[in-house]
C-alpha cells in the first residue's frame, strides 16, 4: 500500500537537512558539516530501505487507506531514522569483519580518507537518530506524534532497545565464528549449533528488520496494545529469522551483480551461518574435515571448497524446503489474526510478497 521507494526517498533531503541544521546551529565547522553530509548520504541512501518502508506501510494498513501527507511525512521520517540505525550497524559490521564492499560501493571505512574515523561516524549516525526523534515526536499536543498514538517515550524506548539487542546479537556473532575460536583447534565448529544461530539471527537481524518497523507503524496507527504487539512479535520474528536465512543462502548461492557485494563473505569470516549449521548436521567425516580445514579462510579456493560441500549435502534443496515450511507457518498465523483488534493481515502479506524467493 505504501511501499513506494521513490516517495520514501523524496523525504530524505528533509531528514538530512534537519540533521545538518542542528549541527550548524551549534557552530560546527563547515568542513565537519561537509563530512557529516557525506557520511549520511553514503551510508543511508543505497539499499532496499525495507525497514524504512515498512513503517509507512504498516501505518497505512492499519488505517485501511493511503496516508495523507502529514501522516506519510512522519512515517517516512521515522523510517529514515531506522535506516540511519541500520547504517550505523553496517559501518561497524564492515570494520569488524574487514569487509570493503557493501551495497554496490566501497564500505565507508574503505573510502579513501575515512579509515577508522568510520567508528565515530557510526556513533554520530546513532546520536542523530535520537535528536531527530525528539524533534519529530516530542512536544506535540498530548505528547503524541503527528499520527495517532505514536508517543515519543514509547518509540524512543523501542529505538534504544533496537540498539541494545542488535549490539548483543553482533557480539554473539563475533564470538561465535571460527576465527574467534581459532586457538581451540578442530573443535571450533562445535559452537556452531542451531540454537546459537537462532540467537544471532533473532537478536542481530529479526528484531530491528521486521519487528521494530511494524511496531513503530502500530504506535502511529494507535493499535499498539500489549496483545497486538505480542501477536505481531511472533510473526515478525519468524519473518526476520527467515530474512537472515535468505541472506546466508544468497551469500553462497546468489549473484554478486544482484546483491551488490562480494559472495562468500560469511565463509571467509567463519560466520555461524544457517548454511554451515545445516551442513554440519549432514556431512560425513571426510566432508567435515574439509569444512574444518577451509571454513573461515580467505585464500583462493577456500570459499569454493566449502561451497562444494554445501552442494554435496544438498543445502540448496534444504533451503527450499525450509522456505516453504516457514511460509506455511507464517501464512497460517497471519490467517488467524483477529482484525477487530486493529491489527491487519495485510501488514504481513505485503512483507511475504517482498521476501518470498527474493534474490537480493
Amino acid at each position: 500500500m505504501e511501499m513506494n521507494r521513490e516517495r520514501f526517498e523524496s523525504v530524505f533531503p528533509t531528514v538530512l537537512e534537519d540533521a545538518l541544521g542542528y549541527a550548524k546551529s551549534i557552530h560546527t565547522p563547515p568542513e565537519a558539516i561537509s563530512w557529516l553530509r557525506k557520511n549520511i548520504t553514503h551510508n543511508t541512501t543505497p539499499g532496499k530501505h525495507l525497514r524504512g518502508l515498512l513503517i509507512a506501510n504498516t501505518h497505512a494498513q492499519i488505517l485501511s487507506r493511503p496516508l495523507n501527507h502529514p501522516e506519510y511525512l512522519l512515517s517516512a521520517k521515522l523510517g529514515w531514522l531506522l535506516e540511519f540505525l541500520q547504517a550505523s550497524f553496517l559501518i561497524n559490521d564492515d570494520i569488524e569483519d574487514h569487509d570493503t564492499f557493501r551495497r554496490g560501493q566501497a564500505s565507508w571505512h574503505a573510502v579513501p580518507g575515512v579509515g577508522l574515523k568510520a567508528i565515530n561516524d557510526a556513533a554520530l549516525l546513532q546520536s542523530i537518530v535520537f535528536f531527530l526523534l525528539k524533534k519529530y515526536l516530542k512536544g506535540v499536543v498530548g505528547g503524541k506524534g503527528e499520527g495517532k498514538g505514536g508517543t515519543y517515550v514509547e518509540i524512543v524506548e523501542l529505538f534504544h532497545e533496537v540498539v541494545f539487542r542488535t549490539g548483543l546479537g553482533q557480539l554473539v556473532d563475533l564470538i561465535s565464528n571460527s576465527k574467534s575460536n581459532s586457538n581451540s583447534g578442530s573443535g571450533d565448529m562445535d559452537e556452531m549449533s542451531k540454537e546459537r544461530y537462532e540467537t544471532i539471527a533473532r537478536m542481530k537481524t529479526a528484531y530491528y528488520t521486521i519487528y521494530a518497523p511494524i511496531a513503530v507503524g502500530m504506535y502511529l496507527g494507535g493499535v499498539a496494545t500489549e496483545e497486538n504487539l505480542q501477536t505481531m512479535k511472533g510473526i515478525a520474528l519468524r519473518l526476520g529469522m527467515y530474512y537472515q536465512v535468505q541472506d546466508d543462502h544468497l551469500d553462497s548461492f546468489g549473484e554478486r551483480s544482484r546483491l551488490g557485494k562480494e559472495l562468500g563473505r560469511g565463509i571467509k569470516d567463519g560466520k555461524c551461518s544457517w548454511l554451515i549449521v545445516g551442513a554440519l548436521g549432514r556431512v560425513d567425516e571426510l566432508q567435515r574435515g574439509v569444512l574444518e580445514e577451509w571454513y573461515g579462510r580467505g585464500e583462493p579456493g577456500a570459499v569454493e571448497r566449502v561451497q562444494a560441500v554445501f552442494r554435496e549435502v544438498g543445502m540448496e534443496r534444504v533451503f527450499e524446503e525450509f522456505e516453504e515450511g516457514v511460509m506455511g507457518v507464517v501464512r497460517r498465523d497471519v490467517a488467524g489474526i483477529d482484525e477487530r483488534t486493529g491489527l491487519r493481515k495485510g501488514i504481513f502479506m505485503d512483507i511475504i510478497n517482498i521476501m518470498y524467493r527474493r534474490d537480493k
